[in-house]
């Protein structure tokens, strides 16, 4: 009796690769945006945490805390996590992008961006666009590459995770407008609208180095969002 023995050709083989690899990837693929939205899930959750804090100190001391440092040490924010986004691997974000107006040296590291130590006249302009102002800002889920040796809020684009003064945490698209080239920290002085500062501004350019456009207003209200 004949014995028949079944095997794969090489195509058949081929084929069964081939579907395997396919498989494969679309798993990998979900499984990376399944931690993605997991990573903004929980900067969302820091983020309203960090606006209920606000709110909790403002009330107390019917004034803003000028920054997070005050609300870690004054036992309103209860762990320095809370600050840390998951798609921030320094964890220092903030620190690196964003220069202190207030002079104090902050003490914690931080991911996101907030307007809280700008001077009063930008923040007043922030808090009169109502209660959709926002206070804190997370730009890191959002489409870029920051450049280690010189970070900027300007290599993020896109998604931007805002905490608002109502509480609520919204989702934002920012793109800066063409032509801004260089960190809004070192902007240069033809990037700025004069027009639009206040009558007691600073008359030395290096104190004016962050008035008006230099500004990331984008990030804290609607109305000056840039279209892409």
């Amino acid at each position: 009796m004949d014995v028949f023995h079944a095997a794969f050709t090489l195509v058949e083989l081929l084929t069964v690769l081939a579907i395997v690899g396919i498989l494969a990837t679309l798993l990998m693929s979900t499984l990376s945006i399944a931690k993605k939205k997991s990573r903004v899930a929980s900067s969302t959750s820091n983020l309203r945490q960090m606006a209920i804090a606000f709110t909790l100190y403002q009330d107390d001391h019917a004034h803003r805390p000028l920054t997070w440092d005050t609300l870690l040490s004054s036992g309103y924010l209860g762990s320095e996590r809370i600050l840390k986004c998951p798609e921030d691997r320094q964890g220092n974000w903030g620190n690196l992008v964003q220069p202190d107006m207030t002079g104090n040296v902050a003490t914690n590291q931080h991911s996101y961006l907030y307007p809280l130590p700008w001077d009063d006249w930008a923040w007043n302009r922030i808090v009169k666009s109502g209660a959709h102002a926002g206070l804190a800002a997370c730009q890191l889920h959002g489409m870029g590459r920051p450049d280690p040796d010189a970070p900027s809020m300007l290599d993020f684009e896109g998604l931007v995770l805002r905490a608002q003064l109502d509480g609520a945490v919204v989702r934002r698209e920012v793109y800066w407008r063409a032509g801004m080239d260089v960190p809004l920290e070192t902007a240069a002085v033809g990037m700025r609208d004069e027009s639009l500062l206040p009558p007691d501004s600073p008359s030395d350019a290096a104190s004016r180095i962050l008035f008006t456009s230099d500004f990331p207003w984008a990030l804290f209200m609607d109305e000056l969002l840039e279209k892409p």
